[in-house]
């Protein structure tokens, strides 16, 4: 059998911890920084919120490089089923997964970039050391801190040091709303690169025959069972999270 070397679902967690702030998390584990996974019950809760409106709500923004952001967007993984178990200590169990045909019209990969590997600009900018005291004495209201912020500024804009940064022009220039800053890392809680991102910088209103499937707990499958029949969603490939894990 030949390499096959696309997915045909992609999907999508709807258990991450609340109001992540994503410009934060540079790594997988910081998200866990920001609090817990939603419980199974409230991250089904999720899941029947999107079906319920169809709409998969683009609401994420992330940090590229200082002073640059990116749109909001939404997105989805491009990973293999019998991995999933794999992200749930950041995203919870309870997954709904896309038919490929419709991701494909709407959503982008994301290219991961580490650093490193950027375009670098040589810059001068005031002694960073001098600049930091001078604003110490700003804190102060006494003339003499005053005369001394003035004297440190004076100091640190003749003694100009060398700055190495990446040349934020050229990320611009490189669609920078699916660009994904990356370490590479071997350790998996430093690497976001396997979870191969697709994003979309829209709202996306999707059908309910481009439901593919949904992976939830087996405990709550048949309750959520009903709330699928109640939406007419009766064809939907509905697994548990503990047959997922013996693949």
């Amino acid at each position: 059998m030949s390499q096959q070397g696309y997915s045909n679902t992609y999907w999508h967690f709807t258990g991450s911890p609340s109001n992540v702030n994503w410009s934060d998390a540079t790594h997988p584990k910081d998200i866990l920084t920001q609090g817990s996974v939603l419980s199974d019950t409230k991250a089904a809760n999720n899941l029947h919120s999107i079906l319920t409106e169809k709409t998969l709500k683009a609401t994420c923004v992330e940090t590229i490089l200082q002073g640059m952001d990116t749109e909001e967007f939404c997105c989805v993984m491009d990973v293999p089923i019998r991995d999933l178990p794999s992200y749930s200590s950041y995203y919870g169990k309870v997954v709904i997964g896309f038919k490929a045909a419709a991701i494909r019209d709407y959503f982008v990969p994301v290219l991961y970039l580490p650093e490193h590997n950027l375009q670098q600009v040589e810059e001068v900018a005031p002694n960073k050391e001098m600049a930091e005291l001078a604003n110490n004495f700003l804190d102060s209201t006494s003339g003499w801190a005053m005369r001394q912020s003035l004297r440190l500024m004076t100091q640190a804009a003749h003694n100009i040091e060398a700055l190495t940064q990446v040349d934020k022009e050229v990320v611009e220039n490189t669609f920078v709303d699916y660009v994904k800053m990356n370490s590479f890392d071997a350790d998996p809680l430093n690497n976001y690169y396997r979870e191969r991102e697709w994003r979309c910088l829209a709202d996306f209103k999707f059908k309910h025959s481009d439901i593919d499937a949904i992976v939830m707990p087996e405990k709550m499958i048949s309750t959520f069972r009903r709330k699928l029949d109640k939406l007419k969603l009766t064809n939907v490939n509905l697994l548990s999270w503990e047959f997922i894990g013996q693949l």
